[in-house]
């Protein structure tokens, strides 16, 4: 949020969970799912941020992956 300006979060509220399957070596893993979610405007090196701070991710919840999905959008106003 503080970086960005703004920030959205899906999954895990309330009755919303949103899981998955993954395996990994032979076991079969289900997780919660939390998505957040975050526009941002061109030019403001978030791909370089997001790389860094997928280890600090990785790292803080113990997680062999974080998924971080960059994709361009269009805005209508």
């Amino acid at each position: 949020m503080r970086r960005f300006g703004a920030l959205t979060r899906t999954g895990k509220v309330d009755l919303a969970v949103i899981s998955g399957l993954w395996e990994h070596e032979g076991a079969v893993f289900e997780d919660e799912i939390v998505a957040f979610i975050m526009y941002t405007p061109p030019g403001q090196n978030t791909r370089q941020f997001l790389t860094r701070y997928k280890r600090v991710l990785e790292e803080r919840f113990e997680q062999l992956e974080v998924l971080i999905i960059i994709t361009e959008v269009e805005i209508v106003h």
